[in-house]
């Protein structure tokens, strides 16, 4: 689990590319300068499996397979040779957040432009290896064949040993075609797993020394935390521990069923919060909230129109705050130590995370690693970010692994939830 890129190069032995990203594979953003500079987007085995180094995580729409399948196309290799690793920060580039169904739109150019590139090295290698001219050599399934009968494999090129590269621009993608992988139907990699259960999920990570950890949460918003009780929980069993910093409360044992019994019978006294407004004056409250006003587009004379239209109608919608609700309260495990802090997260923004985190324990962010682990869905964003801030504040005190796993309430009641808007719409007719 612990792995770092270097040794993961070292034990596997492989060929890895590393280049310049183009700027039209970022279409309409801005290319964060580091990602120009990040190596080893993919590597090619001595067993000829392809390592795939992706920033962005599969969520539960299928891009772990869509991924795989355009790196497959450009290497002229086998789908099932595949592997991607997704959303940790010491391995993988940092291609952004999982959001906004841009994975395959934004991503896609990337792994792309990277396999083509890798393709051409391996083409040219082979040339050499061969005694032939690249331009007459033939890709199988990562074979490399000569005219002449002799062929190579990628595995065989490689021969354990690390070739790095710069994007050479040369690498041109196949047009579409050409493709026999890419457009056509390849089931779904991890859905097996998931349908018959046999899929490990961040709920089910578990390792040697672990705690499990709950948070204690004011009754309000914003209310101020005054005094804890930690002799409330004294007599409990599992060894229990009482986690204090700033404005955060949580407890810490031995067992998961421990920490749920303590958080519920420690003692916390909180200054009064704000109330929440009634749900029948929530459109009149969003309404009020400070604003500003920006026109989007003004074409026409539209208040003249709607002064002087023979008909006219004006309507207002309001939609409430809405939950994701992900069918599983979100989870997350934390390691942190002196030395640094690894994290397990079913984040959908690795780096982002990652980066906060380091905020919040008062660490360089190089000190953080952040190993993405799928968690229940989020379709939106759900509680996966807090819980991991949750772990690593308790692990941080206590100085060994701790796991957090929401309950239903933490989840329904302090999830990230998608904003209430009043709309309001005039319309005339001459």
């Amino acid at each position: 689990m612990n792995i770092d890129r270097r040794e993961f190069l070292r034990g596997a032995g492989a060929l890895v590319i590393s280049f310049s990203i183009p700027e039209w594979a970022f279409a309409q953003g801005q290319p964060d300068p580091k990602l120009q500079q990040i190596d080893a987007w993919l590597a090619v085995g001595v067993d000829g499996q392809v390592t795939v180094f992706c920033g962005k995580v599969e969520l539960g729409t299928g891009v772990q397979t869509a991924l795989a399948q355009i790196v497959a196309e450009e290497l002229d290799v086998a789908f099932g040779r595949v592997f991607m690793l997704m959303g940790d920060t010491a391995l993988c580039p940092n291609q952004g957040p999982t959001v906004g169904s841009q994975t395959i739109y934004r991503a896609g150019p990337q792994l792309r432009q990277a396999a083509a590139e890798a393709r051409l090295t391996l083409v040219q290698l082979a040339a050499s290896a061969l005694g032939a001219g690249a331009e007459q050599l033939t890709v199988k399934d990562g074979m490399v064949s000569a005219p002449q009968g002799k062929n190579v494999s990628y595995a065989e090129l490689v021969g354990g040993k690390k070739i790095s590269r710069t994007f050479s621009g040369a690498a041109k993608p196949k047009s579409p075609d050409r493709h026999a992988i890419v457009g056509q139907p390849v089931p779904r990699v991890e859905l097996p797993g998931k349908v018959f259960g046999t899929h490990a999920y961040v709920q089910n990570l578990r390792m040697p020394g672990m705690l499990h950890g709950r948070v204690v949460r004011p009754p309000m918003p914003e209310a101020r935390l005054e005094r804890v009780d930690e002799a409330s929980v004294k007599s409990l069993p599992g060894n229990v521990r009482v986690v204090v910093k700033g404005n955060f409360v949580g407890v810490v044992a031995d067992r998961e069923e421990q920490a749920i019994r303590a958080a519920r019978a420690l003692k916390v006294q909180w200054t009064q919060g704000v109330e929440l407004p009634r749900m029948e004056d929530m459109p009149a409250f969003t309404r009020a909230t400070p604003s500003r006003e920006r026109v989007l587009a003004a074409n026409g004379g539209v208040d003249a129109a709607l002064a002087t239209a023979s008909k006219t109608h004006k309507a207002q919608y309001y939609v409430p705050h809405q939950m994701h609700a992900s069918i599983g309260p979100s989870c997350a495990v934390a390691s942190v130590t002196a030395e640094g802090a690894t994290l397990w997260s079913p984040t959908q923004s690795s780096f982002n995370l990652r980066d906060a985190v380091a905020l919040i324990l008062g660490m360089p962010r190089d000190k953080v690693r952040l190993v993405w682990v799928e968690g229940s869905g989020c379709y939106g964003h759900n509680g996966a970010d807090d819980a991991t801030a949750d772990a690593a504040l308790m692990s941080q005190a206590l100085g060994k692994p701790v796991r957090v796993q929401w309950m239903r309430h933490d989840e329904h009641g302090n999830e990230p939830k998608g904003v209430a808007m009043v709309m309001e719409v005039a319309g005339g007719l001459d």
